[in-house]
């Protein structure tokens, strides 16, 4: 049976199609599609839970009908074909490398439920769709996604491409599984544990379970207890390789002794297979591990395997700086082509997802640092990076000093909004800026009239939300809580309302100056690359009241308002200037993620939004990696980079 408390330790949910995710048998033709479904798989991806498919169907026919509603994507490792049910869960499960006791498995069949749950009882769950929605429904209710669970998504879909490169390089010939390893430069990079990766090692050490060789969990105080202690060497672990970034993957502590020992040696299964654990157990000089129960012969066979991994590279950073452990990670510094220019990359996700491919096929030719959407240590979640109002503050110090006060009283701020990066790249040769927030916030000024500050506009009911009109703080409180992670009480918002007014969308005309001047404090040898908003002005406006029609087309204006700003000042700006055009990758026919239009019966101002939303916000991963090279090109014509071109498309191609 599902309960809500299920899924806290669901990793997987594995979906059986026909008369399960969709009504009908698509052989048969005349399904219908569940939008509650669709919705419940984004909302799973985004609070860190992925999903796939195990279905008795034709590939290509479902894969059609689930880019036609824009949730192809979402799935991941999918198994369509017409083996048994029990094969392909085992398949999906080794593919995303994850381990049963993590995952649930729907289907509406009686019979196959019962033969999947006698080859593999010890899944979490084996059930029917209907017996998940109400479980789901309790358990996402009020939930807050962080974005870690997108970059979650990210790394599987990183995964799914990195093993049909795999499976063509052994079945085409071209080598053995650990010869694929030996091309794949994996890098393993070792540091210190600054506060800014607290929160995803302690996930680690809470969640980590199949290639956790101690077991042992710790609390937040404990773990930081742990980290203080002179007595015992901690260390971050993180992997990359040609296809991608993996991130902070590994954490050991080594207790300094005589006989030194491992006490604790844990590692993400997403590097599952790659050599990583072994290498950095020799490269640790082999000490003994306290193995939990059950786990000898995992250590043994660890101890085995150690001297035979001869391709993994380790790189030690622990006494260097988090910038300087980044940059001694990056692969192929020897004989490596290109000039490595320099990127700052400031805004939302699909910068951090444009920025994670530029990881891979842009790997040594490229480096970036991102300035984009993070949960701060008070578990606030900090988001306006690229916004107007703060670009103009990071130039302006001597108001951020002069203001501290009635910045510092916003939940939504946080330095890292308007420090010296935003000024003049922070010493990047080229800023990347998304316009995403831009298109979405108004702005306040503030009492003395020298700055303003943004808040979200097109929120919670569609939009007009006005922080300084107390019929809006009911749901601004609600808005603030569910996309910041903290409230707004009554008693700030009656002092925010005596130290701002409210100035509406931001003007063409303001975002026009404000990127100008970003050109003008850039050094020489800088320049600036402004990545677009969708065109609405083809979107299908949604049926419904006259409130939702009015915000609708008032959100289409202001994304034609920010496009046009990006326009004049790119052609104002001399050459300093460039535009990646998200338009030339999308149509309203191809490249979104989302349904193409809302459902009838979807008319209310907050059903509207959550379209738009995941419809206008989110692409195929195609589109990212087209923007990519976009931005690659721009920068060898600036001549910032070179690079040979046919060796990046074919680098794209394996992760696009």
């Amino acid at each position: 049976m599902i309960e809500p408390r299920t899924l806290d330790e669901t990793k997987l949910v594995i979906w059986d199609l026909d008369d399960t995710f969709w009504l009908g048998t698509l052989t048969e033709g005349g399904i219908r599609y569940q939008q509650e479904l669709h919705d419940a798989v984004i909302r799973l991806a985004e609070l860190g839970i992925m999903s796939s498919i195990a279905s008795n169907n034709d590939h290509e026919t479902v894969r059609e009908v689930l880019r036609h509603h824009g949730l192809w994507e979402y799935f991941i490792f999918p198994a369509i074909h017409w083996g048994t049910k029990p094969e392909m869960v085992r398949a999906i499960l080794a593919n995303a490398q994850l381990r049963p006791a993590n995952t649930l498995f729907l289907d509406d069949k009686l019979r196959l439920r019962e033969a999947v749950a006698a080859e593999l009882p010890e899944l979490l769950a084996v059930d029917t769709a209907d017996a998940f929605l109400p479980a789901f429904r309790s358990w996402s209710s009020g939930r807050v996604a962080s974005g870690a669970g997108v970059e979650r998504l990210a790394h599987y879909k990183l995964l799914e491409s990195k093993e049909e490169a795999r499976s063509r390089f052994v079945s085409h010939g071209a080598g053995s599984a650990q010869d694929f390893l030996r091309a794949s430069d994996v890098v393993c990079t070792v540091q210190s544990i600054p506060e800014s990766m607290f929160d995803r090692i302690l996930e680690l050490v809470l969640r980590t379970n199949q290639l956790n060789y101690t077991q042992k969990r710790l609390s937040a105080k404990a773990l930081r207890a742990l980290l203080a202690q002179p007595t015992v060497e901690c260390g971050a672990v993180s992997v990359r390789d040609r296809f991608g970034d993996y991130g902070v993957c590994g954490f050991y502590v080594l207790e300094k002794s005589p006989e030194p020992v491992l006490s604790h040696f844990l590692f993400s299964c997403r590097i599952l297979q790659m050599g990583v654990e072994e290498a950095l157990y020799q490269w640790l000089g082999r000490p003994r591990i306290e193995p939990a129960a059950g786990q000898q012969d995992a250590v043994t066979n660890l101890a085995a395997r150690a001297p035979g991994v001869d391709w993994v590279t380790l790189v030690d950073a622990r006494a260097q700086s988090p910038e300087e452990a980044a940059a001694a990670a990056a692969p192929g510094k020897e004989g490596r082509s290109g000039t490595g220019g320099r990127l700052l990359m400031v805004g939302p996700c699909e910068l951090e997802i444009i920025g994670a491919g530029l990881e891979s096929y842009g790997r040594g030719i490229v480096e970036s640092s991102l300035a984009v959407t993070f949960r701060a240590d008070d578990g606030r979640i900090i988001r306006q990076f690229g916004h107007a109002s703060w670009l103009r503050l990071a130039a302006a110090p001597h108001l951020v000093e002069r203001w501290a006060e009635d910045l510092e009283m916003l939940p939504w701020y946080h330095p890292t909004l308007v420090d010296g990066r935003m000024a003049d790249g922070g010493g990047n040769k080229v800023v990347v800026i998304s316009s995403v927030r831009n298109a979405q916030a108004a702005v306040y000024r503030h009492v003395s009239g020298e700055f303003t500050v943004p808040f979200d506009y097109f929120g919670t009911l569609l939009g007009g939300l006005d922080l300084t009109n107390p019929d809006d703080w009911a749901r601004a409180d609600f808005y603030s809580a569910t996309t910041y992670a903290v409230s707004l009480s009554e008693e700030f918002l009656k002092r925010f309302s005596e130290r701002y007014t409210f100035a509406g969308l931001l003007s063409a005309e303001e975002y026009e100056r404000c990127l100008l001047r970003i050109c003008e404090l850039l050094p020489a040898d800088g320049h600036l690359v402004v990545l677009t908003v969708p065109d609405l002005s083809q979107a299908r406006v949604p049926v419904g009241s006259a409130h939702v029609a009015e915000r609708f087309g008032q959100w289409q204006r202001q994304h034609q308002a920010v496009n046009d700003a990006i326009a004049r000042a790119a052609k104002a700006s001399r050459g300093k200037m460039a535009v990646l055009d998200i338009n030339a990758h999308v149509t309203e026919e191809f490249g979104f993620l989302g349904s193409k239009e809302p459902r009838p019966e979807d008319s209310e101002p907050e059903q509207v939004f959550d379209w738009v939303f995941h419809r206008y916000y989110h692409f195929e991963r195609q589109v990212y990696v087209n923007l990519g090279m976009d931005l690659l090109r721009q920068l060898k014509a600036w001549g910032v980079l070179s690079f040979d071109e046919e060796q990046l498309r074919e680098r794209a191609r394996l992760v696009g």
